[in-house]
C-alpha cells in the first residue's frame, strides 16, 4: 500500500465514522444557471477557447458545457494544464478508478465543494456508487 492510498483509505475510515455518527442530509445537485460563473455559450468562444474546447471533446466525447473546465475555458491555457492535470491522477490511480471516485465523494463533501461534489457524482454513477 503506498502513501496516498495508505491516506486515502485513512480519510474513508474516518469519514465513514463521522458519517454514520452524524446522519448528513445529502448535498444538492448544483445546476442553477444564475451561479456566481455561469457557463459561457460557445457563441462567445473565441479560436483559442474552441481549439481548448475541442481538446476536451476528442478526449471526453462531449463539449464541456458546463462545470469547472467550462468556467476554466475562459483562460484556454489554463483549462488544457488543468485538463490533462487531471486526465493524468484520473488515468495513472493505482488502487482503481470506484475507490477514487468513492475517495472524491467522501472528501469534496467533507469540504463542502457542492459543485465539484456534483460533478463527481455524475461520474460516481459510472462506477455504480449511488452518491
Amino acid at each position: 500500500m503506498n502513501c496516498l492510498s495508505a491516506i486515502l483509505a485513512t480519510i474513508i475510515a474516518a469519514n465513514a465514522c463521522v458519517a454514520a455518527q452524524s446522519a448528513l442530509p445529502p448535498l444538492p445537485v448544483v445546476t442553477d444557471p444564475n451561479r456566481r460563473m455561469a457557463p459561457m455559450p460557445e457563441q462567445q468562444w473565441d479560436q483559442k477557447q474552441r481549439d481548448a474546447a475541442e481538446v476536451y471533446k476528442q478526449t471526453r466525447k462531449t463539449p464541456p458545457s458546463w462545470g469547472l473546465f467550462n468556467d476554466l475555458l475562459r483562460v484556454p491555457d489554463a483549462m488544457l494544464a488543468s485538463f490533462r492535470m487531471h486526465l493524468y491522477v484520473q488515468n495513472k490511480i493505482s488502487f482503481g478508478e470506484k475507490l477514487s471516485a468513492l475517495g472524491m465523494l467522501v472528501v469534496l463533501r467533507e469540504w463542502g465543494k457542492k459543485q465539484e461534489w456534483t460533478g463527481h457524482a455524475i461520474e460516481a454513477v459510472r462506477y455504480d456508487l449511488k452518491p
